[in-house]
């Protein structure tokens, strides 16, 4: 039995229309940010990307020598140092802009990643490198004391966190990212957030089922934004 419109309304001001998205950000660039809103064709590490492909490139070097760094990110098991390359390396080159409903996970990340997930990695990738007595050579040495240095710089600002209400008409034609990991299920999903009308559209052709977990904060989820998002749709920062 389809849900008829009064309950979908009913299910979108409770789980979308009341309900924020969230994206924690470097205090470095709140101002700017509620100035001009977020913009996925401007990223902060663009003059620093060269250097940071260079550690990249240290670390895989390093690993094929049998010299192998693991990252603690606060998961079951350590990250080896070439999948936190892939990772950041990803992010870096990513034109998407990422936020999610989850209020635990942001809170998580605000307290663990001082300068954002990229800052912390390329810091813990430096550190890890020092501490393996590697031999090497001036050049690397004098990129991995440049980076720490930019590293420390970054991580002195605390974070923030970013708030768009979740009926936002920014979020409808953003990637609904799942994470469950299944062979059979595409990567993304329809976002359902936006207006009644997306909403209730997005729900009629998949059922609220499909979504509920993930509403409920039962199942962790992202909402990757490709397009600009001005100023006048940010809530607060705090």
């Amino acid at each position: 039995m389809k849900t008829d419109d009064k309950e979908l309304l009913g299910l979108w001001k409770k789980y979308i229309d009341s309900k924020f998205v969230y994206r924690v950000i470097s205090d470095e660039y709140a101002k700017d940010t509620k100035k001009n809103g977020l913009n996925p064709k401007k990223g902060p590490f663009k003059k620093i990307k060269p250097k940071l492909e260079k550690l990249f490139r240290l670390v895989l070097k390093l690993e094929k020598q049998g010299k192998v760094i693991y990252l603690d990110w606060k998961k079951k098991d350590l990250v080896r140092g070439r999948e936190a390359v892939r990772v950041t390396r990803t992010d870096l080159n990513s034109p998407l802009i990422d936020f999610t409903p989850h209020w635990k996970m942001v809170l998580q990340f605000k307290k663990q990643w001082k300068g954002g997930a990229n800052v912390t990695n390329a810091e813990f990738l430096c550190e890890e490198i020092l501490k393996l007595n590697a031999g090497l050579t001036e050049k690397e040495k004098s990129l991995i004391k440049e980076l720490l240095e930019w590293t420390k710089k970054k991580s002195k600002y605390k974070n923030r966190v970013i708030f768009i209400k979740g009926s936002s008409k920014y979020l409808e034609k953003a990637y609904f990212q799942h994470f469950l990991g299944k062979k059979e299920e595409k990567k993304y999903w329809v976002s359902p957030y936006g207006s009644f009308k997306h909403f209730k559209e997005v729900i009629k052709g998949y059922e609220i089922k499909r979504y509920l977990p993930f509403f409920k904060e039962e199942k962790f989820a992202c909402l990757r934004v490709t397009k600009r998002i001005p100023a006048s749709e940010i809530a607060k920062i705090l």
